[in-house]
């Protein structure tokens, strides 16, 4: 047999001589990149004696620059302070210093740079340092750093490609003139994780460009036409993906609306992580280094995918795109299932998943306004439609029927509460519109099982997050719209059919293919008594979905009377729960899955009545979703900035609409130090360290002592000396950490924030559940597979209810 096999091997390399010379390739290739996987890390160290010569020729006029010992001492001259410095623009810069050259060879490297300033204020810049290849361009890929005034180490990333020959790599520091401040050293030092990752991004790659080959060129596995045909649906839904992350594929990233929060959410989760934090929930370094609680209130664990990706020092924007990539193919992947169990039918899922993710309401969400938990939230919906639908089609639902319901829900609920309030708004008018059928035992029992296991599932979240909102008051629950009217869309907007002009709305539009598929839903329901074959489920389906559909689009706009409404309920629980959507074209978000299942539903009564005409509907649906796709991507490109980002933003992060989760008070960000009132009390060293802030104290009085310290008071933190003796606090005006430090004391203190032990047993809570619905899935594929039942659970369905 072993003689066999090498012999059928030897007569393929020989009639694919071309073919087994690139694999070989691609192996040794593979092995190179394998041994450098053991190669000792590379680092260069850079001090004064770097910068020798482009110190002896530094502007006196501008600043002076002392070596002390190997430190390089900046003071900059008192009329240069009062300029306004400008790279950019025609005003006066102060005279860069430039490094001797050195080699970098490929790789990933992080670069650190210690310093000290004289100012406590991270809105004062002390200088820019930027790495370059000065010879050749795309040598050298990084960003600039800016050394700030309240920081004393400053961090980028660097990226050498693989195959460069970097030989003069060059260091420029460009003094600021807002003040005066030393370097110690700087570091480049490179990670070896990212060998790992380049390997394995090769390995996939090639794995990739080999099966396409061998498929194309040697008819090993089928004809091309018999592979199309027998993965039709893959082949499709892939194609579809594509078109939908096409703004995706451009050398840096289209910037959205929220795309600064999301980014610097990926950031902070990611240093979390490395921190020790899991799950993450508090960002300790946010808003410099004073904490930000946004984990407790906005779900971040769908975002520990691209966070671990920045990990392993891929640059940022690369991380964000990966994660629009597999949020888009989740969203093909559930909505294609979801459909096809409902439906019965490969094709119509395929072109209701087309619909949904070409949908121009997701579309602005995934790439006009960047919001990452919209745009993953719709991912989940379309589980609630299949939930909901076989609940109400079965006399006494089983858990394979209700558990659709739970989990789409706690993906809901775990990248989206708002998705989720609104959601669970149409559940319950839906459940409401069929009372009858609601209020049966086994029917109720079932939505009640669904209920129960999506808390379960999600009560690693939900406890923490309740508990916080009944112990803490953020900015975010203290004001409610007024004028939540003002926020809706107008008609033109939500019906504008293709984005023709150049600043077309981000927000309200449904698109072409959506409105031209509940155009065709309307025309099956207003023709069914026509129609022969009518399946009264699909057609229960088609009523429910469409009226719901046009019913939230209705909602989103702004001549719905929502001010009306609220100004009689204004500042009561009522207010806020209609108020919850924060915006009315938020909406549109529970309307596209309607639409789009009530234009998949009329599909399938075309079918069954009019195949030729459900041809022609089908084609005009496809068609226009794909040339909506293209204007859409078009206009894009016209209207948004391509901005590269290798690094978390750089720059204040109070400024960038984080004011939701914060607490009140006028704490000043600007200045991150232990502060008292009492002159007897020395603050000697104050640092964080890992999340850890560490403060030496000495009260040289008799009386007690306060400090308030620079860090947001979200509550269980623990204080505790190196003695581990732990210290009460208290909550300034300002919702700062108080310490009171007894007369005479001297010492070092540590502040660490820590989970409770009711969050660790929701956690322990969630864990089991998600345990329990793995398992009793894994047991029912098992069973199936031993019955050799193929499709959607047949000789299960009890075809007893309605919808």
């Amino acid at each position: 047999m072993r003689s066999k096999g090498i012999m059928e091997w030897k007569e393929w390399v020989q009639k694919h001589i071309l073919l087994s010379i690139i694999l070989l390739i691609q192996v040794l290739f593979l092995l190179f990149l394998a041994v450098g996987l053991f190669r000792p890390a590379y680092s260069v160290r850079m001090t004064a004696q770097n910068f020798t010569e482009a110190i002896s020729s530094a502007a006196g006029d501008e600043y002076q620059v002392a070596v002390d010992g190997e430190a390089m001492r900046f003071t900059i001259a008192d009329d240069v302070k009062r300029l306004s410095i400008e790279d950019d623009t025609n005003e006066t810069v102060l005279t860069a210093l430039k490094s001797d050259g050195f080699a970098l060879r490929s790789g990933a490297y992080l670069v650190t740079v210690h310093y000290t300033a004289d100012s406590t204020s991270p809105s004062t810049e002390a200088a820019k340092i930027q790495l370059k290849e000065p010879r050749f361009t795309k040598l050298v890929y990084n960003e600039s750093m800016t050394l700030d005034g309240a920081g004393n180490e400053v961090t980028t990333r660097l990226w050498v490609p693989l195959g460069a020959n970097a030989q003069d790599v060059e260091l420029t520091l460009t003094p600021r003139g807002e003040c005066n401040f030393q370097i110690e050293e700087i570091l480049v030092e490179e990670q070896p994780v990212y060998r790992w990752v380049r390997l394995l991004g090769f390995l996939l790659l090639f794995a990739a460009v080999d099966f396409v080959g061998i498929w194309l060129f040697t008819g090993n596995m089928g004809k091309p036409s018999d592979i199309l045909r027998r993965y039709k649906v893959p082949f499709a839904l892939g194609l579809v993906c594509l078109l939908a992350c096409l703004p995706f594929f451009c050398d840096g990233i289209l910037w959205g609306d929220d795309m600064d929060f999301h980014l610097t959410r990926i950031a902070h989760l990611a240093q979390s992580l490395q921190e020790g934090q899991f799950p993450v929930r508090m960002y300790t370094d946010m808003l410099n280094g004073y904490g930000y609680a946004a984990p407790l209130y906005y779900c971040d664990i769908f975002l520990y995918i691209p966070a671990v990706l920045f990990n392993c020092m891929l640059p940022l924007q690369t991380c964000y795109k990966i994660y629009g990539v597999l949020v888009t193919a989740a969203t093909a992947a559930i909505s294609y299932t979801s459909l096809r169990h409902i439906l019965k039918h490969k094709e119509i899922a395929v072109v209701g998943t087309a619909l949904y993710l070409l949908a121009g309401y997701r579309l602005c969400n995934v790439h006009m306004r960047a919001a990452v938990g919209e745009y993953t939230a719709m991912t989940w919906l379309p589980l609630f439609v299949w939930g909901m639908y076989k609940i109400y089609t079965h006399q006494k639902p089983a858990w394979r029927q209700w558990m659709p319901l739970a989990v789409g829900m706690a993906g809901l609920v775990l990248c989206h509460v708002i998705s989720f309030e609104i959601t669970c708004v149409f559940l319950l008018m839906f459940c409401l519109l069929r009372a009858k059928e609601t209020f049966k035992i086994s029917r109720l029992g079932a939505l009640c099982k669904a209920a129960g296991t999506c808390v379960a599932l999600c009560a690693w979240f939900l406890i923490p997050m309740l508990h916080s909102m009944a112990t803490q008051k953020i900015l975010g629950t203290q004001a409610l719209p007024a004028d939540f009217q003002s926020n809706g869309v107008s008609l033109n907007q939500l019906l504008e059919l293709f984005p023709f002009q150049k600043y077309s709305n981000s927000l309200g539009a449904l698109g072409a293919a959506v409105t031209i598929g509940t155009l065709i839903a309307v025309f099956v329901l207003a023709q069914r008594a026509r129609w022969k074959r009518l399946p009264q489920n699909v057609l229960r389906l088609l009523q429910c979905s469409l009226l719901l559909g046009v019913l939230s689009a209705v909602f989103a706009l702004n001549a719905f009377p929502w001010n009306s409404l609220l100004s009689h309920v204004e500042g009561t629980f009522v207010h806020k729960i209609l108020a919850l959507a924060q915006f009315p074209w938020r909406y549109l978000t529970i309307s596209t899955i309607l639409l789009v299942v009530a234009a998949a539903a009329a599909l399938h009564i075309l079918q069954q009545n009019r195949p030729e005409l459900y041809r022609k509907a089908q084609t005009l649906l496809l068609s226009t979703a794909v040339l909506y796709t293209a204007l859409f991507s078009y206009n894009l490109f016209q209207v948004r900035t391509e901005v590269v980002k290798y690094d978390p933003i750089a720059r204040d992060e109070n400024t960038i609409g984080m004011a939701e989760y914060k607490l009140p008070g006028d704490a000043d960000l600007n200045y991150a130090r232990p502060q008292s009132e009492n002159a007897d009390l020395q603050i000697k060293w104050y640092d964080k360290t890992d999340g850890i802030a560490h403060i030496t104290l000495e009260n040289t009085g008799d009386a007690e002592a306060t400090v308030t310290l620079p860090i947001f008071d979200y509550g269980n933190y623990h204080a505790v000396d190196t003695e581990g003796t732990e210290w009460p606090m208290t909550m300034s005006e300002d919702s700062l950490l108080q310490i009171t430090v007894p007369g005479g004391y001297s010492g070092a203190i540590s502040i660490e924030y820590k989970e409770p032990l009711l969050w660790r047993a929701a956690e322990l809570v969630s864990l089991a559940t998600c345990g329990g619905v793995l398992a009793l899935w894994l047991r029912d594929k098992k069973k199936r597979k031993s019955q050799q039942l193929p499709g959607d659970f047949k000789g299960q369905v009890q075809q007893g209810g309605t919808l």
